[in-house]
């Protein structure tokens, strides 16, 4: 029986020292800085995250240097500045503790990668390709294609003209 807990107390023990937030055993976000004002309404949520929550996040996480930066007649926002030299910001205007006690944790648990933005597309190469199908379809045909194609028209207006009446 009692090895059975040692074995357990050495998995708790390996599991949080080599979590998320490390690579290669470090920890990599060094730095939070969390920034908010005193009394503007979209900072209340990070004033009761700070008031309750702060004190216990400070203690699990020793090695993190932790700042509060007092900004009057701004949005909050939580800075984490990584091992690699980048940083990431997160607003977190109007969220409520719990939201922002999971974007702390996000923070914490990256490695501080840049984050890479896909190129997006803004549709003209699909209008190009569009385009040239149709210059396909109507310039590359044969002649037959052509009148059957012109056939199948005469016979679409012939219909109408007779229904119409």
């Amino acid at each position: 029986m009692g090895g059975q807990v040692f074995y357990f107390s050495l998995f708790l023990f390996i599991r949080g020292s080599f979590s998320a937030m490390s690579l290669r055993g470090v920890k990599q976000l060094k730095e939070l800085i969390i920034r908010y004002s005193d009394y503007d309404g979209s900072s209340r949520g990070i004033r009761e995250w700070m008031s309750n929550n702060l004190l216990n996040f400070a203690k699990n996480n020793a090695a993190l240097q932790i700042k509060t930066e007092l900004k009057r007649a701004k949005h909050p926002l939580l800075i984490g500045q990584y091992a690699n030299g980048n940083t990431k910001t997160v607003c977190i205007k109007n969220l409520d503790v719990a939201t922002i006690e999971s974007q702390v944790a996000h923070l914490r648990n990256q490695i501080g990668r840049r984050v890479s933005v896909l190129p997006q597309s803004n549709g003209f190469s699909l209008i190009l390709l569009f385009q040239f199908s149709l210059f396909q379809l109507f310039y590359r045909i044969s002649p037959i294609h052509l009148s059957l194609f012109q056939f199948l028209i005469d016979g679409i207006n012939w219909i109408q003209e007779a229904s119409g009446e």
